[in-house]
């Protein structure tokens, strides 16, 4: 009963998050000479070359200290540490409790983000307020208790979204707009419905109810819980205000989409057998499109097709991988841009030539910033490259001719989607300047003389030239963006579309003819052809102030949008990777007992420890401690565990309970090898060591049975190939993607034990959706030599969906699985005999998405079911004399499984099964038996 008890208490065991910056990219932080820069509230490492954006990161986070803690009411008292990068062609910052880390000098952060303030204002802040929400949020249970208090995604974000940005186009109102239309709101992002969810909140209550929702406790036990907060605060159910807000918001968008001009009266409809459109352009003999997007839905990456104007629609794929969406036509063959990871594992940006006559792709860049092409009909090629926080408009008069800096406009700017005119004389851009004014601007290919056409508050995009001396480009205003035209001769801008929804100005196809895209509809991208030089009809917006004056509201406290003033500095000096700092410390009572747990890392992550330790009642709750150390660097990453007490297991065999409980110190090395030049291949590789001492406890029966204690030493060896596609998504997840496990390893009783046994593995999988279901097919061979009764360490062994991503879902990198050469599911140990050559077939149903619910972190991994069917050749010396005799077990059946994780980290795991074979252990009438697996901790 008391090893019962402390399985649940033991689900507070939570081993720390991924690594900050491997969380993005799949590898440590980078190398190389590191510096702290420290302040009265903040401190920022950085790696050398980054000194000024680090002096501007101290400057910017002082300056928006006080309003952000102003809006909540509350100081943290804490230093909040930040970490900064300008490794990878990432636009993205995240916070943990205390921590935050931000990816700086990105140029495309204006093609997502439209209000006008620059990246580090906008990013420091957003990331800010969630470590204060974080701080605010916290009880005395520690950050468990946001695992237990319910706080939705879309609060943390919305809370962040609203104190720190302005509603805009880009950020927030398209994708909310496009969601509202398709009915999708109810799986909206968080960022987007957050933002929309807290904003009208705030305006028809008051920014004081979004304070008191998240500093609200419980009178009695003094925790939070998020749907009691809004309850007591607002008097309304959370469930009421959703379906309120709902109607606000199918209102206000269909009202807009049916006052404005339909697609059918802006222009003709073109359909194209790509689902999901990025760029396109038409050849110049007009017989096929070229474009860069996803044929399907269940496409991870976009790829480069031709498709046939003719009735065929024929589709070829020329190109594929990260291809971030931008193309040019040149020389017989198109310029596109890929992001990938580099041989030092940093995620880049280049160009790359597909040359349509010899059928290759070959790079044409190698700076690892350069993106965004454009091409003249006289052979010039022009793209932006980012350098030392500058965007820089280069020029090369042709394919293989030297590159030149034709536009260098200083710090502080941004440039987009440079389009040659007709001519090839000019260059027409987007630009977002030092005062974040987004404007279109034209630069003459001679002498690199700029000229603005506008300079207005509005937000100007996407030029693409009709003639020599007329431009279309998107405009952004009354919250939708539609298409306007402007002249070279200094002529205002004239509006050309008054869409209901939205309208995006894409390429041009003729002298008066262009193609815009709509509104994504349910990931669908829907395209135009229309006139450049129409007049819209007008359109008059007859809709009542309170359906959309929520889009218009404020903070009471504002953040400033100035220039920072000078920050003091406390501090400089070397970063230590030794800084530790708490990154979650929770204590859990129990009436019998309680558990600490305390998880500690470095500003970068490149040191993670954690500690737990608990006890109780010595008649319910066995006391236990745990320690664990994990160093990561490029070479690979190190980990230690050691376990004391802790490591229980519950194995269910036809109703006979049995539990293993005891102590493991394990010490582990690993590698992660990108194949070069195949991006989309890479290796894992693994050497660890485990030294365990268990005792195997049997529930009560008809028969006692005395605990049985076990020691094992073993040492293994394991190498993974996977080919997968590398966006982020399939670090963890990926949609499809087939590799390659090998596995050696030996238990010997000179290491620890009294066990000699050695295994060897060999597994194939293929992971592939299949309908809504994503299915993985996976076969594998083990062999395993030991005496006959030497067996009883094998436990369970490891589950196939698992395998293959072992290293990445271990906590800590754990240096083995337990059970690593396992045996036959529900086969009785008694009848393995000196050697076993065992195969499994088994397929695994993934049953819903991966994760079934998230809340603030916690999640549901997935919910597989699995036919499977194990097969093995057993050698006995016991049963025939002399030598070895072999005869064949098997077992078939079904199995269901789930486990539960914090992010990336398992809590436990649980499965059960119905198995059955025809031998020795199946009973008199024929039938299989049921059994169970349950482990903390770790998968199986």
């Amino acid at each position: 009963m008391r090893r019962l008890l402390s399985l649940f208490l033991l689900l507070a065991w939570v081993l720390p998050a991924q690594a900050l910056f491997h969380w993005m990219t799949g590898r440590p932080s980078p190398e190389g000479e590191w510096h702290t820069l420290a302040s009265e509230h903040f401190a920022v490492h950085y790696p050398a070359g980054l000194d000024s954006t680090a002096r501007r990161c101290l400057d910017t986070a002082e300056m928006i200290y006080s309003p952000v803690c102003g809006q909540l009411g509350l100081e943290p008292d804490f230093v909040t540490q930040i970490a900064i990068t300008d490794a990878d062609r990432i636009v993205n910052g995240f916070a943990f409790p205390q921590h935050m880390a931000i990816w700086v000098h990105q140029n495309d952060y204006a093609e997502r983000f439209s209000q006008n303030r620059d990246w580090l204002r906008q990013v420091i802040a957003h990331e800010f307020q969630h470590v204060l929400t974080f701080h605010a949020l916290r009880d005395w249970r520690g950050q468990m208790g946001l695992l237990l208090s319910g706080v939705p995604a879309w609060w943390m974000e919305g809370l962040a979204e609203y104190y720190t940005e302005n509603w805009n186009v880009l950020r927030s109102d398209a994708d909310l707009r496009a969601e509202t239309l398709d009915r999708r709101l109810a799986r909206s992002d968080p960022h987007d419905a957050g933002y929309a969810r807290v904003l009208y909140l705030a305006w028809r209550d008051g920014d004081s109810t979004l304070v008191q929702i998240t500093r609200w406790r419980d009178k009695r036990f003094r925790t939070h819980s998020f749907k009691k907060a809004f309850r007591a605060v607002t008097g309304q159910s959370l469930a009421s205000f959703n379906e309120e807000w709902l109607r606000t918001m199918n209102a206000l968008y269909n009202a807009e989409l049916a006052a404005g001009e339909q697609a059918e009266e802006i222009g003709e409809r073109l359909r194209l057998p790509i689902r999901h459109v990025r760029w396109l352009e038409l050849a110049a003999d007009s017989s096929a499109w070229f474009v860069i997007g996803r044929r399907g839905s269940r496409e991870a990456e976009n790829a480069l097709y031709r498709v046939a104007c003719d009735s065929t629609q024929q589709v070829e794929l020329l190109a594929e991988g990260q291809l971030s969406g931008r193309g040019a036509l040149l020389d017989g063959g198109l310029v596109f841009d890929r992001r990938a990871f580099d041989r030092g594992g940093r995620y880049s940006s280049d160009l790359y030539y597909k040359d349509f006559g010899k059928g290759e792709v070959r790079r044409i860049t190698r700076d690892g910033a350069s993106d965004d092409p454009a091409a003249s009909a006289n052979g010039a090629l022009a793209w932006i490259r980012e350098k030392d926080g500058r965007s820089l408009l280069m020029l090369r008069d042709s394919l293989q001719g030297p590159e030149r800096v034709l536009w260098d406009p200083g710090p502080g700017w941004q440039l987009l989607r440079p389009r040659f005119s007709p001519d090839g004389r000019r260059i027409a851009l987007a630009v977002d300047d030092a005062e974040q004014l987004k404007d279109i601007v034209v630069v003459d290919c001679a002498g690199g003389t700029f000229r603005r056409l506008q300079r207005d508050p509005r937000d100007d995009r996407r030029p693409v030239w009709i003639t020599d001396s007329l431009l279309v480009f998107t405009a952004f205003d009354a919250y939708r963006a539609n298409l306007e035209r402007v002249s070279l001769s200094g002529e205002r801008s004239q509006v050309v579309t008054r869409s209901g929804e939205g309208l995006f100005s894409e390429t041009r196809t003729g002298e008066r003819a262009l193609v815009a895209s709509l509104l994504d509809s349910a990931g669908v991208s829907r395209l135009l052809r229309l006139d450049a030089l129409r007049t819209p009809r007008p359109v008059h917006d007859a809709i009542a102030p309170r359906w959309k004056a929520w889009r218009e509201g404020m903070p009471d406290v504002l953040v400033p949008d100035h220039a920072p003033p000078r920050a003091k500095i406390l501090r400089r000096e070397a970063y230590s990777p030794w800084n530790l700092r708490p990154q979650m410390l929770t204590l859990l009572p129990w009436p019998i007992g309680v558990v600490g747990v305390g998880v500690f890392i470095d500003p970068l992550a490149r040191n993670t420890v954690a500690l737990s330790a608990g006890g109780g009642h010595p008649d319910f709750m066995d006391p236990g401690a745990t320690f664990s150390w994990q160093h990561r660097k490029p070479w690979g990453t190190l980990s230690a565990e050691a376990v004391y007490n802790w490591e229980p297991e519950v194995v269910l065999e036809d109703g006979e309970l049995l539990t293993r409980q005891g102590s493991s110190l394990g010490i582990g090395l690993g590698r992660l090898f990108s194949l070069h030049p195949y991006p989309r291949l890479f290796a894992k590789a693994r050497l660890g060591l485990r030294l365990s001492s268990h005792e195997r406890v049997y529930a009560p029966g008809p028969v006692w049975q005395p605990p049985q204690k076990e020691r094992t030493g073993e040492l293994a060896l394991r190498l993974l190939l996977r080919e997968a596609p590398r966006e982020r998504e399939a670090l963890s997840w990926p949609s499809r993607g087939q590799g390659l496990l090998l596995g050696a390893g030996l238990h010997r009783s000179w290491i620890l034990g009294d066990e000699d046994l050695e295994f060897l593995r060999a597994e194939v999988y293929r992971l592939q959706p299949l309908g809504g279901l994503r299915l993985l097919a996976s076969a594998r061979l083990d062999w395993m030599r030991a005496d006959a009764g030497n067996w009883r360490a094998q436990g369970l062994g490891p589950d196939p969906l698992l395998q293959p991503q072992l290293e990445r879902w271990l906590p800590f990198g754990a240096a083995l699985p337990p059970g690593f050469g396992s045996q036959l599911r529900g086969l009785d140990r008694t009848l393995l005999g000196d050697q076993v050559l065992k195969g499994t077939l088994e397929l695994r149903y993934t049953l819903g998405k991966p994760r079934l619910f998230r809340v603030a972190g916690l999640g549901n991994g997935r919910l597989s079911l699995a036919p499977y069917a194990d097969l093995a050749r057993v050698s006995r010396r016991d049963r025939q004399q002399p030598g070895l005799a072999a005869e064949g077990l098997w077992t078939s059946g079904i199995e269901a499984q789930v486990d539960l994780r914090l992010g990336q980290t398992f809590l436990f795991a649980l499965g059960l099964g119905y198995g059955g074979e025809k031998l020795d252990w199946i009973e008199e009438d024929g039938g299989g038996r049921w059994y169970g697996r349950f482990h903390l901790g770790r998968p199986f």
